[in-house]
């Protein structure tokens, strides 16, 4: 009986330990999409406002001041890394570092972007980064590189909360369980106690002949 209930113990233990780990699992991915999510709408946000800026500064192709001080107005948005704008075949006709310009931007991730159908997209430059466009015209895409990595420091600080909970939980219920599962132990191992019959002490009758 002993070693049943401590099998049992030991399964409830695994199968809660395993339900905690899918539930921490889900909600620290969760947050951590919650906290990227709420940088990428600020990011769209500053770039469509900023947008009437940028076609000014476009219209006077002369005055490379105004596209420099747009473009670098768009990295004092929170996380946004880098800024520029591309024409049709991926050559950049401004950006934030002016020793880019003229430069070809080429691979997949810009062929999407610059394709007219995607008239805004974002996209996944590595695991740390992500890539906004957004279409200024037909043939010009304004970029921003925006970095994840604050969200997701912020995010493992979120996860350690969220781990000493569930740890904090875990260990309680285990240790109830195995106090209850004790208690029963004890109570089926104690022998109940033999009830006397009446006839144990009826007097014993002797028969002569």
């Amino acid at each position: 009986m002993k070693l049943k209930i401590l099998t049992l113990n030991f399964v409830v233990a695994l199968m809660l330990g395993a339900l905690f780990y899918g539930f921490f699992y889900y909600i620290s991915n969760e947050k951590r999409d919650q906290l990227i999510e709420l940088t990428m709408q600020n990011a769209r946000l500053s770039a469509r406002g900023i947008m009437p800026a940028l076609e000014d500064a476009l219209a006077r192709p002369g005055d490379k001041a105004a596209m420099q001080n747009v473009l670098n107005s768009l990295l004092r948005i929170d996380s946004v890394t880098s800024s520029f704008v591309l024409d049709s075949n991926g050559k950049v006709v401004a950006h934030f570092s002016e020793g880019e310009v003229g430069t070809v931007m080429s691979g997949t991730i810009y062929e999407l972007a610059l394709s007219p159908q995607n008239l805004t997209l974002e996209q996944y430059y590595d695991k740390d980064h992500i890539l906004y466009s957004q279409h200024i015209t037909s043939r010009l895409v304004l970029f921003l590189m925006v970095s994840a990595q604050r969200d997701a420091g912020l995010a493992r600080l979120w996860q350690t909360k969220y781990a000493a909970i569930l740890g904090l939980a875990w260990l309680l219920f285990v240790f109830i369980t195995f106090v209850l599962s004790r208690k029963l132990f004890d109570e089926v191992e104690i022998p109940a106690e033999r009830k006397e019959s009446p006839l144990d002490n009826a007097p014993t009758e002797e028969h002569h002949l």
